[in-house]
Parts: structure tokens; C-alpha cells; sequence
């Protein structure tokens, strides 16, 4: 993903987080969300089903409030995969997020329910940044 997003362009900062930090294509990778620079605008978060609304809660603490969402194993999975899926959206509700679901199946509108992700099993977190003018 990263390297797609270098590729075409992209002018705002990329913020990679890893707990085991290093860099990753010439950027730096952030070993938490607390660690990152204030004023960003938008986190892609790739992670499994029952890491999300960690990540997610994390981000709205540090000022973040639109979201892409790519993870699978909600509710079409079982009950407890249910209740990962009713947490992200409380989350969603308290805070006011923006979320837009990427690689998902059935997806319409998260705030719906009933609706779940696809099966996507990659394990990062992304976050852009506008470039300062």
C-alpha cells in the first residue's frame, strides 16, 4: 500500500506505525498512535477484525476522525466477531468519525448493524497527512 501511494504521487506525509518501528520504503514507522505528529487527517487501518477498535479509539484520542477501514471478521464470522463489529461502531457514534470501508463485502453503510467486512488479513496501520502549505 505504502508503495502504491508513493507511486502515484501522493503529497501529503505518510505516517507508518509498527510497534517495532525502523522505516519502511525511506519513511519512518511510528511505534505507536500516541507517537505520531498531531494534524493528521486520515488513518487506513489494516489490521485483524479484533485489533481494530484499539486502533480506532487511539486515533480519535489523537485528533484523527476519518478512517478507512480494511479488515475482515466481524459479525459474518460469530457472536464475539459480532460485538468487535458493535464496538467500532459505538466508537463511530461517540466521536463522530468518518468511515469508509475499503476491500469489503456487503458494506454500504457501517452504520448499519447488520453489515460486515471481507476477509482481509493485513497487519498495518496507516496514516496520512496533508502536506503544510
Amino acid at each position: 500500500m505504502v508503495r502504491n501511494i508513493l507511486a502515484n504521487g501522493y503529497a501529503g506525509g505518510i505516517y507508518p506505525v509498527n510497534p517495532k518501528g525502523d522505516k519502511i520504503l525511506g519513511l519512518k514507522v511510528y511505534p505507536s498512535i500516541d507517537a505520531l505528529p498531531e494534524g493528521i487527517e486520515l488513518a487506513i487501518i489494516i489490521l485483524p477484525a479484533e485489533s481494530c477498535p484499539q486502533a480506532l479509539s487511539e486515533c480519535t484520542r489523537k485528533g484523527i476522525t476519518h478512517f478507512v477501514l480494511s479488515a475482515g471478521g466481524f459479525a459474518e464470522v460469530d457472536e464475539p466477531r459480532a460485538q468487535i463489529q458493535q464496538d467500532l461502531l459505538r466508537i463511530i457514534r461517540e466521536t463522530g468519525a468518518s468511515l469508509s470501508a475499503s476491500a469489503v463485502t456487503s458494506l454500504s453503510d457501517f452504520n448499519k448493524p447488520d453489515r460486515s467486512c471481507a476477509k482481509s488479513r493485513t497487519y498495518h496501520l496507516l496514516l496520512t497527512r496533508k502536506k503544510s502549505a
